[in-house]
């Protein structure tokens, strides 16, 4: 068994029922046991659109952490090819010891990261240093 991120993009244009219903057969995919955990990212813009549509650019993501035989990904792969409102999945293998990061969580380390640099500018910018010539 080796574990695996799960990176499922569902067109957002849905409405929750049908993007519930789209991520319900996502994981009745899945052999039972397999998710490990589970991050509901939510609407997010993307860097391109999507489908050669325009204005395509904003998913529901959903990230799952799981453990598979890795022989199950490819007949996994096949079966999500014919779910509709899939726009893309990504399977990721992870090391052992490799954390699952949450999108929240990693948020507000970011916001923790940029309030302490903002602190340290701030007090960089108020120490006077005087040059003599």
């Amino acid at each position: 068994m080796k574990k695996y991120e799960l990176v499922v993009l569902v067109q957002w244009r849905l409405s929750q029922d049908e993007i519930d219903a789209t991520l319900e057969r996502v994981t009745g995919q899945l052999p039972d046991g397999a998710i490990l955990e589970t991050d509901v990212i939510g609407k997010k813009n993307m860097m391109y659109d999507f489908g050669g549509v325009t204005a395509n650019n904003v998913m529901y993501i959903v990230s799952y952490y799981l453990e598979l035989d890795p022989a199950a990904i490819a007949p996994i792969k096949k079966k999500f090819s014919f779910l509709d409102n899939i726009e893309r999945y990504f399977f990721y293998a992870m090391d052992d010891n490799q954390p699952f990061y949450k999108m929240d969580e990693l948020e507000k380390e970011l916001k923790d990261i940029r309030e302490d640099e903002e602190e340290w500018e701030d007090d960089a910018s108020s120490d006077e240093i005087e040059i003599e010539a």
